[in-house]
């Protein structure tokens, strides 16, 4: 009797640890399924962003984060994507002879704070660390008008790739910046 209670609990067991095993490997699949999806769409975006389409490359990086929010790729080449949509946005204003203010630029949801943020998602992601963090810290200087926070995000760009002479004036630059207008405060 009690080998035959054995056999029974030894072939539930078994048949648990199959089903286990089976919704394992469709987990699998799925996060394969979507992974592969993903890289598809990174590609799609990639060929957007070749061609210079960056309003509609700025949508299929979205779109490949939100599939996988892990591709470093995708979160640089998006905050390149909207850094560039800005520009093309201040040509357009400019040739029209429209008055140019941050807030016209900004109308297509392009802000300073989502690309900083991109590049800095990108090196965390370890793509293409040094650049990420260098791209942060210019539009951080140049958006933010925020010195020490830019000047931070250069230093991170230096600690990853430090013989970077464009990086060092940039940070000497910014330095200047700041004791002339602290300077100014004072008088």
């Amino acid at each position: 009797m009690k080998i035959l209670y054995l056999f029974i609990i030894f072939l539930f067991a078994s048949a648990c640890n199959k089903n286990n095993h089976r919704q394992t490997e469709k987990r699998s699949d799925k996060n394969q399924s979507k992974e592969s999806l993903a890289q598809k769409q990174l590609m799609i975006a990639n060929e957007f962003y070749e061609k210079d389409q960056f309003e509609k490359s700025a949508k299929e990086f979205t779109n490949t984060i939100r599939l996988d929010s892990t591709i470093g790729e995708a979160y640089f080449k998006l905050a390149y994507s909207l850094a560039l949509t800005k520009k093309t946005l201040y040509e357009e204003a400019k040739e029209k002879n429209k008055k140019m203010t941050l807030e016209f630029i900004n109308q297509k949801d392009t802000s300073a704070t989502t690309i900083i943020n991109n590049f800095i998602k990108a090196a965390q992601l370890n793509y293409r660390p040094s650049a990420s963090y260098y791209n942060a810290g210019i539009y951080t200087s140049t958006f933010h008008l925020d010195g020490s926070s830019a000047i931070k995000l250069f230093n991170k760009s230096l600690e990853l790739k430090p013989n970077q002479p464009e990086v060092i004036l940039m940070i000497e630059n910014i330095k200047k910046d700041m004791e002339a207008d602290s300077s100014s405060q004072v008088k």
